[in-house]
């Protein structure tokens, strides 16, 4: 990944409703339609918020998921249930940690935290994202 994403990883996880080819589509896909959201970004810049409040990596992640998505062939009756899938950037080292996420149809980010000993709530990372 070009600067400023290289001081991140990139994860993600595709189910191809429509078989491997939509899953496959979107790992090729979305590393490059992530690198076009973030187009003209410094790293820090990244990081900040918008005007909604939107972290620009996380509004970048969702725009990303919308154009991989668009990239979906409708014309073969397979292909149209598309693909659900969790992407997610993480910056940071081991001492300061940020993640951010994105979910493409019905699939949710969420994350653990321990509240006791025994007690763990999930916290969502991000809403599934439905086209419209």
């Amino acid at each position: 990944m070009p600067p400023p994403l290289q001081d991140g990883k990139l994860f993600g996880i595709f189910d191809g409703h429509g078989g491997k080819f939509a899953s496959t589509l979107l790992r090729t896909s979305f590393p490059e339609a992530f690198k076009d959201a973030c187009k003209g970004a410094v790293a820090d810049a990244l990081l900040e918020a918008g005007a909604d409040g939107t972290p620009r990596v996380a509004k970048a992640l969702d725009d990303a998921c919308v154009a991989s998505q668009a990239q979906m062939p409708t014309e073969m009756p397979f292909a149209q249930s598309g693909s659900t899938g969790v992407v997610s950037w993480i910056h940071g080292g081991e001492d300061d940690t940020s993640v951010f996420a994105s979910c493409l149809g019905d699939s949710k980010a969420q994350v653990p935290t321990q509240l006791s000993e025994t007690l763990l709530r999930t916290l969502a990372l991000a809403l599934a994202l439905s086209p419209s």
